[in-house]
């Protein structure tokens, strides 16, 4: 049984403190320090541990939630996590719209299980002797979710370990388990949609130029258009190499500024931030958006229902991705070692304003 210290706010005078500011205090890596101080305690020399302990509890620093011990050892013996590493540049003040969502469906999942989130760090920020070390652990963290595409060493890396590996919108065969979503279903749910309101004049602006995620959402739409004998012309497709509102505002004025006739009577987004700001220039100069031109995304996140006017839209809920690779990971204790599973999550649609019937005049 570990006594558990109780301070004296009288006696101690506690300082906001961070596990960066330990890190750099005691010369040490943030993934150590945060490992430490999240109870990980395989792989590691109990001096360090009691080192970074014994610092952190004479900085004032406290876990949320959750209680000191005096044996050095961290947080209580039963916490369980599940950890995950955000791709490269993403960090964690930094992280994706879509990876916010399908991060909440891992908490939401794992909370019922009692388990924790653990974050681990972001791909850039991460030495390979710091993926070794992940690796090493024996039992805590649980099991790793990667978010998003990381340079295949990555993987590598942490395939030294035991720990079940999850990547969620990037697929790595025959290295670990994988959740998708469904880029085919939604970019012809689209271009279904708006092929039967009247459009045949259609504009794509794509984000995170040369991502796996972007070429397969760019190939969904033109095999759609394909198969209506459409297509997008040249200068009404364009892909930048990120995904926020201002790239989506930039690609929109590419497209249509000095258009006066025959631009695109429709807009295919590759997310929702893109469509987002897409309408953001429709509307800043005058143009109808769900009347002069449509705006839609393949998407399924927050910003295409946050402001007027929502957005129409087609992607795999990102929270369901979420929960599916907690899931595999739960579920890979029983199952057969090096056999990997693909989840390929539905898409779902959704019309709302920003899509409307082609023009007359087209």
């Amino acid at each position: 049984m570990h006594a558990l210290v109780t301070f004296n706010p009288n006696s101690v005078k506690k300082k906001k403190t961070s596990q960066q500011k330990i890190a750099q205090d005691l010369g040490v890596s943030q993934t150590l320090v945060s490992m430490v101080l999240n109870g990980r305690k395989e792989g590691i020399s109990s001096a360090s541990i009691k080192r970074i302990w014994d610092y952190a509890v004479k900085e004032g620093y406290t876990p949320n939630g959750m209680q000191i011990d005096l044996s050095g050892n961290g947080i209580a013996d039963n916490i369980q996590a599940i950890g995950y590493i955000l791709r490269s540049p993403l960090k964690l003040a930094t992280k994706s719209n879509f990876f916010s969502h399908v991060h909440q469906g891992m908490h939401e999942a794992l909370s019922q299980e009692g388990i924790k989130t653990l974050f681990l760090g972001g791909e850039g920020d991460l030495s390979e002797s710091d993926y070794t070390k992940i690796a090493q652990s024996k039992g805590y963290p649980l099991g790793i979710v990667v978010l998003g595409q990381v340079q295949p060493s990555v993987i590598d890396n942490l395939s030294q370990g035991d720990a079940p590996i999850v990547s969620v919108s990037a697929r790595y065969g025959g290295q670990c388990h994988s959740v998708l979503p469904n880029e085919m279903q939604a970019g012809e749910q689209l271009i279904e949609h708006l092929y039967h309101l009247g459009h045949r004049r259609f504009g794509w602006i794509g984000g995170n130029k040369g991502m796996m995620r972007n070429l397969e959402r760019h190939e969904a739409i033109t095999q759609s258009l394909s198969k209506r004998d459409l297509n997008c012309a040249p200068k009404d497709s364009i892909t930048l190499e990120s995904s926020e509102r201002q790239d989506g505002y930039n690609a929109a004025q590419v497209i249509l500024a000095n258009r006066k006739d025959a631009r695109p009577t429709a807009l295919v987004c590759f997310n929702g931030l893109m469509a987002r700001g897409a309408i953001d220039y429709l509307l800043q100069n005058q143009i109808k958006v769900g009347q002069d031109v449509s705006v839609v995304a393949l998407d399924q996140t927050r910003a295409c229902e946050e402001s007027l006017p929502k957005i129409t839209c087609c992607g795999s809920h990102p929270e369901a991705m979420g929960a599916a690779a907690v899931r595999l990971i739960l579920q890979s204790k029983d199952s057969s070692e090096g056999v990997f599973s693909e989840l390929t999550i539905p898409a779902l649609f959704r019309d709302r304003e920003s899509s409307g019937p082609a023009p007359e005049d087209t």
